[in-house]
């Protein structure tokens, strides 16, 4: 019985010796200690107001069928022609998160709440995971 306890001891310590690494890491490789990474999209999109729901001309979602996408090489773009999607306008704010009502590109993004369904506008989106799909800006 003792020989059986001892060889067994023997045969794990080699099993032991065997799982330990004699490398060392320089942290170069090491995936675990890295930055998760954003990535950029943006789609430049013609698309056809389906629906649109108002509260302001600040505050409001439109549903729209993606007609045509523009591919740019310097940003994926995840839409896809034929797709329906919620778009929410991304007006520039300011320090106070209030909505900057004289900027340029935020009186453009605002005439969408005065759009009725079949309009057509040609706008960038981009989508924002766990947000949803946002105007960039309107073209």
């Amino acid at each position: 019985m003792k020989s059986y306890i001892i060889l067994f001891a023997i045969v794990f310590s080699f099993v032991l010796v065997s799982c330990t690494s004699t490398e060392q890491s320089t942290g170069k490789n090491n995936t675990l200690n890295s930055e998760p990474q954003i990535q950029i999209n943006q789609s430049t999109t013609l698309a056809e107001v389906e629906d649109i729901y108002v509260n302001d001309e600040y505050n409001f979602i439109i549903k729209v069928k993606v007609m045509e996408v523009e591919e740019n090489p310097a940003y994926p773009s995840m839409a896809v022609n034929g797709s329906v999607y919620n778009l929410i306008p991304n007006f520039q704010l300011d320090e106070r998160k209030n909505v900057i009502k004289d900027s340029k590109k935020n009186m453009s993004l605002s005439k969408l709440s005065k759009l009725q369904k079949g309009d057509k506008f040609k706008a960038i989106i981009f989508f924002e995971k766990l947000k949803g799909w946002y105007i960039q800006e309107v073209l």
